[in-house]
């Protein structure tokens, strides 16, 4: 989860989160 980009952590880290939320939320409504 960690970009070599450091132009903006912050967007990144959000991105990277709301990216992750919807994988888990998708693997949720697989299972």
């Amino acid at each position: 989860m960690l970009s070599l980009a450091p132009r903006a952590p912050v967007q990144v880290c959000e991105g990277e989160f709301i990216n992750w939320q919807g994988k888990i939320v998708g693997i949720n409504g697989d299972l």
